[in-house]
């Protein structure tokens, strides 16, 4: 089974040149460089030895790479073909050289912490956000609900080249969770940490009273996962 998901796209971007500031990319077919693409699109430089572990025990190696815009993981198959896993809800988790993985909601998972109890987890992705138009002076404006059809072509096969001087816009976005011991997820929140850390709520207290703690940012919730997980 070949990936055909977001593979259109895909198949753009990789003529495409692009710049990236804070998080943003910004796509023009009449700047290529491909190969800083790529970096971006995937979690790895190259595929990386994997195992899939399944819920029934049984397990299964080949190159994996993770995928931002499609929010897979992909593999290497026996024909050197790049595939995508027919039922990935039947994984119980999918190692990829030093990192783990968890299947949840239609994408995987980073799990960021490794604790018997409660850890943090990621599901990093790209999406498109729209365009913007080439003005005076090599300065663009942004065009925002943009159709992203018009990125794509008709033939799946044959991906389109618009030779226009307009930047197509992707951002990376993260959304964080808590992982109880038991598989469950839970939005990274306030709620979600007094919830699973009941047990230390005077000292979560404190230690949100003392620190500016921003949710949406990793650095924030590591620290604050790692402070209650030294409580034990």
């Amino acid at each position: 089974m070949k990936t055909t998901f977001l593979y259109c796209l895909f198949l753009l971007l990789a003529y495409s040149g692009f710049s990236q500031e804070q998080g943003v990319i910004r796509v023009n077919p009449l700047k290529e460089n491909e190969e800083e693409l790529t970096k971006q699109v995937y979690k790895y430089p190259s595929f990386t030895n994997g195992i899939v572990y399944f819920k029934d025990n049984a397990t299964a190696e080949a190159k994996m790479n993770y995928n931002r815009l499609s929010g897979q993981i992909l593999f290497i198959g026996t024909r050197g073909d790049t595939l995508a896993f027919a039922h990935p809800e039947t994984f119980n988790k999918v190692a990829i050289g030093q990192d783990t993985f968890f299947y949840y909601e239609k994408g995987f998972l980073e799990l960021l912490t490794h604790d018997p109890s409660v850890n943090l987890a990621k599901r990093q992705t790209i999406k498109y956000i729209g365009q913007e138009k080439s003005g005076a002076y090599g300065s663009y404006s942004t065009v925002t609900s943009v159709n992203s059809s018009n990125l794509y072509s008709t033939d799946e096969k044959m991906p389109m080249k618009l030779e226009i001087d307009e930047n197509s816009i992707f951002k990376f976005t993260n959304i964080y969770y808590l992982r109880d011991r038991f598989g469950n997820y839970f939005p990274a929140s306030k709620k979600s940490f007094s919830d699973l850390f009941s047990h230390h709520e005077k000292e979560l207290k404190n230690y949100l009273r003392e620190h500016d703690i921003n949710f949406t940012r990793e650095k924030d919730l590591l620290k604050l996962i790692q402070y209650m997980q030294s409580l034990k």
